[in-house]
């Protein structure tokens, strides 16, 4: 495995102890983690290329590629039987508490063999709750590996930077008003802290993202980054992707 980005020593120990208990249980049904949402968004961003964190969160959302309902279920019911708490109402997450009695929420959301070709997913047994699972496979497929540990050496896949927006907007386009403001400040902040990685900010100017956007930083990287979601979701252009993400 290529490690994408190192940040050991970095993340607080109820985290790593936290995302170390998942993983060994998901380890062993062969189940691989992917971690999405305001937690990837600090993986990268704020742990591993200093941005100041704006809105700390205790929410952990795992995206899981899993064979079937069964393969999932397995995992929940391996992890209830470790420590973890079902939530009463929400089939989805598990809450816990790490060794220093701080409570995490963790959100277990299946993609693969249990997505239908528009990318849902109905919960069973009664099938009555529909969820959107779209653009996890193309941010499975283009996730970094990340160190979060040395010794015991512990890394797990992290939604990138494009794959962090590509759902954030997926998830602008489905989701109502209330929660839209929520992701507008999602989206401005990877924006807005993306030329801090060294890579980008090169390529930003060598590929004259910069010229284009009159050497405006936000822009440059905004006009990089839908580039980049555009790519990750297969389209040829960015007015495909523009058309894919409206429906």
């Amino acid at each position: 495995m290529t490690i994408s980005l190192d940040v050991s020593n970095k993340l607080p120990d109820g985290l790593v102890e936290v995302y170390g208990r998942i993983q060994r249980v998901a380890s062993a049904l062969n189940i691989t983690l992917l971690i999405v949402g305001a937690t990837a968004r600090d993986i990268i961003l704020v742990h591993g290329y200093n941005a100041a964190i704006e809105r700390g969160t205790r929410d952990v959302d795992f995206g899981l590629e899993v064979q079937s309902w069964e393969h999932y279920q397995k995992l929940l019911d391996a992890l209830i039987q470790s420590g973890f708490t079902a939530h009463p109402m929400k089939t989805h997450q598990l809450n816990t508490t790490d060794s220093d009695g701080q409570p995490w929420e963790i959100d277990l959301i299946p993609f693969g063999g249990v997505s239908d070709a528009e990318g849902q997913i109905t919960w069973p047994p009664e099938h009555a709750f529909q969820m959107s699972v779209l653009g996890f496979d193309e941010v499975y497929k283009h996730a970094w590996d990340v160190l979060l540990t040395r010794e015991p050496a512990l890394s797990v896949k992290v939604a990138s930077p494009a794959g962090i927006l590509l759902l954030k907007l997926i998830a602008w386009t489905e989701r109502g008003r209330e929660y839209q403001g929520k992701d507008a400040i999602d989206i401005y902040f990877v924006i807005k802290h993306y030329s801090k990685i060294p890579d980008v900010f090169e390529a930003l100017y060598e590929r004259d993202y910069m010229e284009l956007q009159d050497y405006d930083d936000m822009k440059a990287s905004a006009m990089k980054e839908y580039w980049n979601v555009s790519r990750q979701i297969s389209l040829n252009s960015p007015v495909q992707a523009s058309r894919k993400l409206r429906r």
